[in-house]
């Protein structure tokens, strides 16, 4: 490990838990990632159909359980019986021992009350969203959470410069220098999605970047 890597190690967060070792979004893949000691561990929520906020990433259970429906048209119960962890169950397992990282899906407000309705603590909870109306609805009910803008290409420095979020969490293929120390020089952090080779996290250290997604966390912090 070179000596620039040493000196600027990016935080290493556990994306879905540690998906790349056990199914994405379920409970024993954010028990992995706890044993692991991870920076913190990302999640994705949607509403039940019962308005019970439930983890999972797509909108539906094709990819990850061979179902066919939404998962907004299943009670929270059914999930739950299909390994879909409700947002209380991760909160409970996690909330003492690792910072989370919620990712709010969709756009869906009605989400955005339910969420914050149960988080007891702020301090080591950050709520992300691609959607700024999203976020605009945290910050009005919750304005101590720390809020990030997830967003698929870089922004201007203009752009940088006029964001009202303090993080910015952006494709790793599409971050280049100029982005990250644009982004630092207006005092915003750079998050990066998805690093799961030690090639890319170290260009990636040497470009200065805050923190990295991995859905394997265990490869990266090898190099701690």
């Amino acid at each position: 490990m070179s000596a620039e890597f040493a000196d600027h190690r990016p935080l290493v967060f556990a994306h879905r838990g540690a998906s790349a070792e056990l199914p994405e979004n379920t409970l024993p893949a954010f028990a992995r990632a706890l044993e692991l000691g991870v920076d913190a561990i990302e999640l994705d929520v949607w509403l039940a159909r019962d308005g019970v906020p439930v983890v999972a990433h797509d909108p539906h259970l094709h990819r990850t359980h061979g179902r066919g429906e939404q998962v907004n048209e299943l009670d929270s119960g059914i999930l739950k019986e299909q390994a879909v962890p409700l947002l209380a169950e991760v909160l409970e397992l996690c909330q003492s021992d690792s910072d989370l990282l919620i990712e709010l899906k969709g756009h869906d407000v009605k989400l955005v009350q339910k969420v914050i309705g149960l988080l007891p603590e702020y301090s080591n909870i950050k709520l992300l969203s691609f959607s700024e109306e999203m976020l605009f609805c945290c910050q009005t009910l919750a304005p101590k959470i720390p809020l990030v803008l997830n967003i698929e290409n870089p922004l201007s420095a203009e752009e940088i410069d006029a964001c009202p979020w303090e993080t910015l969490s952006c494709d790793i293929t599409k971050i280049t220098s100029q982005f990250i120390q644009q982004a630092h020089q207006a005092k915003r952090k750079v998050w990066g999605y998805t690093c799961n080779d030690l090639k890319t996290f170290e260009r990636l250290s040497f470009l200065k970047i805050d923190a990295v997604f991995s859905d394997d966390p265990a490869k990266l912090l090898q190099l701690s």
